[in-house]
């Protein structure tokens, strides 16, 4: 009997037994396309979760320059030492002092805030996407050193806007003349709930810190690059002096998220293999007490035990094969459309071409112990009891 022969056979008996077979290839199918779309939207999800962390996070990288001459050089100083690293789109002194409490007063109005300082230039504030909407940002170079901004829900409460003629607040009892109006990106409060002041300024209301913070932004591929040269480019003489803070690397995080994801995947493949080789075995087991008598007549007249035993296996391929590739197909087109209607990026890992091996191996595994039970039947025993 020819290979051919043998799978001709084969699908014959499925064929003949189409309820049973069709009701096993289904159960696979089941199985294959659960772990398939498990897969593919595990990737997706993955992928889509690690762009709202990037965004999230932006592309800031944050660097504190912790020493006593921290402050020693002047803005345009600094971003001079910045020009060769080309990568950094914008950059600027930007400290959110958020543990300060200052008593604003309007005496125009009467009224009161308590908020707190972000001390910079406007470049620090250019650099987190903020924006003067009326007036102007004070800066160091000012001929009035009592200059602030408000943020824009502050001037809302305070009842100050900038076309009142020359605006004034008291900060802890200090008159400082109000020169703009500052606003964050989007909804960010950073800005919009504090009150603006240039490092002089802060340095003569006593607020300036010791530390100077230097916000910079890069495209997210040159991060961590620009990250490792920014000590040595703000403090070449201490740049151990100078911390660094950055984003994390979303590759990172989208590998950390799919490794967790695959880890639950194998645990529920092997679920389904179990299962799936359950379902062939049943089917298998059933088909050779079913065909005891064919077996046996095939038996007597001279095939060989190993031949029958084959056909069964190779029946017990064809159920895994069969159901392993269409599972994948489905499984592949529910996580495209569940990519789709989620508005995410349709992504499928390449082990899915796996299934399909994967289901005939199985089917193999399966089919061992029917096929040797074929093979040990006995014609003469069967005969003699038929």
């Amino acid at each position: 009997m020819t290979p051919t022969n043998v799978i001709t056979r084969a699908l014959l008996a499925l064929g003949r037994r189409r309820e049973r077979s069709i009701a096993t290839i289904l159960a696979i199918v089941v199985c294959s396309a659960t772990l398939v779309a498990l897969l593919g939207i595990s990737e997706s999800s993955a992928a889509q979760t690690a762009r709202r962390f990037e965004k999230l996070q932006g592309s800031s990288i944050t660097a504190t320059i912790n020493s006593a001459n921290a402050w020693e050089y002047s803005e345009q100083d600094m971003l001079h030492r910045l020009k060769p690293a080309t990568a950094i789109t914008s950059a600027g002194t930007l400290i959110n002092d958020a543990a300060s409490q200052l008593i604003v007063k309007s005496p125009q109005w009467h009224t009161t805030v308590t908020t707190s300082a972000v001390i910079g230039t406007p470049q620090g504030v250019e650099a987190i996407g903020g924006k003067s909407i009326a007036g102007r940002l004070p800066t160091d170079i000012d001929a009035d050193v009592f200059t602030a901004a408000l943020g824009k829900r502050v001037a809302k409460e305070l009842g100050i806007s900038m076309e009142q003629r020359t605006p004034t607040i008291t900060i802890n009892g200090v008159s400082v003349g109000v020169t703009g109006i500052v606003a964050d990106k989007s909804n960010g409060a950073s800005l919009s709930a504090s009150i603006f002041l240039s490092p002089r300024t802060a340095k003569q209301l006593g607020l300036r810190p010791q530390n100077r913070t230097i916000i910079c932004n890069a495209a997210s591929a040159d991060i961590t690059a620009v990250a490792a040269v920014l000590p040595r480019m703000l403090n070449p003489s201490n740049p151990q002096s100078v911390t660094v803070k950055a984003p994390g690397n979303p590759a990172t995080l989208r590998a950390s998220l799919l490794a967790d994801a695959h880890n639950t995947s194998t645990i529920i493949a092997a679920v389904l293999a179990v299962v799936t080789a359950f379902g062939i075995v049943n089917t298998m087991q059933m088909a050779v007490t079913e065909r005891r008598r064919e077996i046996g007549i095939n038996l007597a007249l001279g095939m060989p035990a190993w031949k029958e035993s084959m056909q069964f296996l190779c029946e017990a391929i064809i159920l895994g094969g069969i159901g392993a590739s269409g599972g994948m197909l489905i499984g592949a087109v529910i996580a495209a459309v569940t990519a789709a209607a989620r508005s995410w990026v349709f992504l499928l890992p390449s082990t899915v071409l796996l299934v399909a091996p994967l289901g005939i191996v199985t089917g193999a595994i399966a089919g061992i112990i029917p096929a040797w039970r074929a093979a040990r039947i006995d014609p003469a025993m069967l005969l003699r009891s038929s």
